[in-house]
């Protein structure tokens, strides 16, 4: 399908996926304790994870999309059928990736063709670079890279919740 196009426009049209069809997200969650997860100390242990995906009715965009994310991302992306519930609705795929690599590569990648989600790619972006110095100078076991001591990384992920609630914000409104 776009194989035969040039490299910037088939990331201008993943870009335009994902500004339309997709999302750019990061979330701490805690880990879970029945695979071992708590700390000798009894405490939770938090992870970070990134995520971008594209949700369609299409089947062909979800392969082109999942195509994309695995050359770019060089990664082997997620596909997910979502149910349907009512006989009258189109089946709906989503295609995603959620490591800190492939999603950093393909971010960068698409960065300079994003609109409406580039605040988003930033953050996500950013949050990844952060946890990565971190962990690079302290080491992954270290209280100073734990999710839960790490301030910064938290404001970042209250902004990044906000900057993808559903719905036009009241600024949107005033500017038409």
């Amino acid at each position: 399908m776009l194989e035969d196009k040039p490299f910037g426009e088939q990331m201008a049209w993943l870009a335009a996926m994902l500004d339309g069809e997709g999302c750019i997200s990061a979330y701490a969650f805690p880990a879970h304790r029945k695979a071992g997860m708590s700390r000798k100390d009894g405490t939770m242990k938090y992870r970070v994870k990134l995520l971008i995906a594209v949700t369609n009715t299409s089947e062909a965009i979800i392969a082109e999309v999942r195509r994309l994310f695995a050359v770019v991302g060089e990664t082997n992306p997620v596909v997910h059928v979502h149910k349907i519930d009512r006989t009258k609705q189109k089946q709906c795929w989503r295609v995603h990736i959620t490591s800190n690599g492939p999603v950093s590569r393909v971010l960068q990648a698409v960065r300079p063709w994003l609109v409406a989600k580039h605040g988003q790619a930033d953050l996500v972006l950013a949050i990844a670079a952060h946890r990565e110095r971190l962990i690079a100078k302290y080491g992954k076991k270290a209280t100073e890279s734990r999710v839960e001591n790490d301030t910064w990384l938290r404001e970042q992920l209250g902004s990044l919740r906000t900057m993808n609630l559903k719905g036009p914000r009241k600024e949107v409104y005033a500017s038409l």
